[in-house]
């Protein structure tokens, strides 16, 4: 039996609760998020909050928002937030956007969960240009080893989650060449068990699933200061 809780470390569900299981819910600032409207950061026992890249509506209201609820002990990271060439508006009101999310991160001392489609240059890029202290975590991960590498290399934490539960997928690569103290898992938003996503990594890794639980549990509280 594993001595250490499992950490889903980025969920869009709200009603998966366990003992056995210590999850990172995401809240998104936006109207068009139907069923969170009704929630609050002090509904959730610990979550992330953030604009997300395909949500930015009215970014001042939004920002203003997530600074009033950010600053709540059981908010553990800001996000997901980010870079989406594929979705949202334009490039340079979401780096705008993100840039923001960013500097409030390094005032109240929170990482970022970040959410990147085709856009990990500009990514690397805005890290090597404002130097962040805290913690940035890439969140579902599932591409080439290529393309995720230069972000490793950087110090950035990687989250896997359902791609790992296919054999063939490019996570399982990425997987095997993240160095171990920089590996996070979570269920996003699949209907899928972090319980599974333990499983699937430890087969990849080729480790015991209790070096899993402890690499991981202390991997999470580093950067959610769990």
């Amino acid at each position: 039996m594993a001595v250490t809780p499992f950490v889903d470390a980025h969920t869009h569900s709200l009603s998966s609760a366990s003992e056995s299981t210590l999850a990172i819910r995401n809240l998104i600032i936006s109207h068009q998020q139907v069923g969170y409207d009704s929630f609050s950061p002090s509904d959730v026992p610990d979550c992330s909050v953030g604009i997300h890249p395909w949500y930015i509506e009215n970014p001042d209201a939004q920002f203003a928002q997530l600074s009033e609820w950010a600053i709540n002990s059981n908010i553990r990271a800001i996000g997901e937030c980010g870079l989406d060439r594929l979705r949202g508006p334009s490039m340079e009101i979401q780096q705008a956007v993100f840039e923001q999310q960013i500097a409030l991160s390094e005032a109240i001392r929170k990482p970022i969960v970040i959410h990147c489609v085709r856009a990990f240059a500009e990514v690397l890029a805005l890290h090597k240009r404002l130097k962040p202290t805290q913690p940035w975590m890439l969140h579902g991960i599932n591409n080439r080893l290529s393309v995720i590498k230069p972000l490793l290399d950087a110090g950035f934490y990687g989250s896997f989650g359902a791609a790992l539960l296919r054999p063939d997928s490019p996570a399982h690569q990425v997987l095997m060449d993240i160095s171990p103290d920089r590996i996070l898992l979570e269920t996003d938003d699949q209907n899928v068990s972090i319980q599974a996503i333990y499983g699937a990594a430890a087969t990849c890794l080729n480790w015991p699933v209790e070096r899993l639980h402890a690499q991981v549990w202390d991997n999470a509280h580093r950067v959610f200061g769990l």
